[in-house]
């Protein structure tokens, strides 16, 4: 669990479509807090504001994973904001 949510986090790439999508949902029904990530931005956004219309709790992050300094960029990010992540 982090230090600024009660939640566990979980990073999902390619979270816009298909099995980056359905796991994202199945995670925000176990209570996780979502950070959706892709380059699809409008798909990602989209998948947050379903996650949140179903009442979990998720954010979306631009992410191009063939960037190793993008994804370390992130990570570095998203440890100092929660404190960990969790998934």
């Amino acid at each position: 669990m982090s230090a600024s949510t009660s939640k566990p986090i979980v990073l999902i790439t390619g979270g816009g479509i298909g099995i980056g999508r359905s796991t994202g949902h199945a995670f925000a029904k176990a209570g996780y807090h979502v950070v959706v990530t892709d380059v699809l931005e409008r798909e990602g956004k989209a998948v947050v504001s379903e996650i949140e219309k179903a009442g979990g709790s998720a954010e979306f992050q631009p992410l191009n994973v063939r960037s190793s300094a993008e994804a370390d960029r992130l990570v570095a990010e998203l440890t100092k904001r929660f404190g960990a992540i969790d998934c």
